[in-house]
């Protein structure tokens, strides 16, 4: 049998030893929706804070933006704040 020309810097004619680990992607998290049971009120205030707040802007922002930047600002409040609130609406 001929040998090709150059076939002795091939990798079958230089099995690795040691074994090389793949290159691995991380899977992307999926976004599962969250409901949640809002009260007639609860629905009239953020429908309230939705037009405060689309007339600012002079633009349409969506509930759910709204209740994402609400999210957004109850993670930098003090817990005694969100605290007192949460009494508030019990």
């Amino acid at each position: 049998m001929a040998k090709l020309q150059g076939a002795k810097n091939s990798k079958i004619n230089n099995p690795v030893n040691k074994m090389e680990k793949p290159n691995l992607v991380q899977a992307k998290k999926k976004i599962y929706p969250t409901s949640f049971r809002l009260n007639a009120n609860d629905i009239a205030s953020l429908k309230q804070i939705t037009a405060k707040v689309n007339e600012e802007v002079n633009g349409k922002i969506s509930e759910t933006s709204i209740i994402k930047a609400l999210i957004q600002l109850g993670i930098n409040q003090p817990t005694a704040k969100i605290i007192k609130a949460y009494k508030d609406i019990l």
